[in-house]
């Protein structure tokens, strides 16, 4: 069974679509759960008059929002997540592709036509000669939950998921539609590049 957590922060104008793209794939909107991270909008009250559960994370940043939606999932007997952002990014096609190989492949992620960021592309390289996944920072991703390291402390979801363990099981690298989006949620573009650097040897070192 497949739970669908969608991490969001301010995204009012864009909740509701995010939860009808998942909804027009055939997925029951039971099993959407928006973690409405720290909103000061109505992200929250529109996710919940579109039928989904909003859980609250107080703690604001992105990979506490997944942890949260992740043990959110672990403690309600989902054997799967899916994970896609809020913010609208991924098309319903691309989430209707990664479903459809859901059966055959035990981790699922997007890849993403391009990737904006330097640093980013940077830690995909990495990570994919390594671990075999393309594009880690991709906002779609569907798997078994055995993955899941409730020990993680990097942020950008780095070290969110065992990435040794997924190495040894099926894994598919989708390619993906994007919806245009011009701006970015992570802050000032150098220092993101810089510290994702800094994760991406911090993760390494930590082996």
């Amino acid at each position: 069974m497949i739970g669908f957590i969608v991490p969001a922060r301010n995204e009012e104008e864009n909740i509701k679509e995010v939860i009808n793209s998942i909804v027009s794939t055939g997925v029951k909107v039971d099993d959407i759960f928006v973690i409405n991270n720290a909103s000061s909008d109505n992200t929250a009250r529109i996710a919940v008059s579109s039928g989904a559960k909003v859980f609250e994370c107080k703690k604001r940043g992105y990979q506490a929002t997944l942890n949260e939606g992740l043990k959110t999932l672990i403690s309600m007997n989902y054997s799967k997540f899916c994970i896609i952002d809020g913010d609208n990014e991924i098309k319903s096609d691309s989430l209707k592709s990664a479903l459809s190989a859901s059966e055959d492949f035990n981790f699922i992620i997007g890849k993403r036509p391009y990737v904006k960021r330097f640093g980013e592309k940077i830690v995909n390289y990495f990570i994919s000669r390594r671990y075999g996944v393309d594009d880690l920072m991709c906002g779609l991703k569907l798997g078994d939950l055995k993955y899941y390291n409730p020990n993680n402390r990097l942020e950008y979801g780095i070290d969110l998921f065992d990435l040794k363990k997924i190495k040894e099981d099926k894994i598919l690298n989708i390619d993906i539609r994007l919806n245009s989006r011009n701006d970015t949620r992570l802050g000032n573009v150098f220092k993101v590049n810089t510290l994702m650097l800094i994760l991406l040897v911090r993760y390494f070192f930590s082996l």
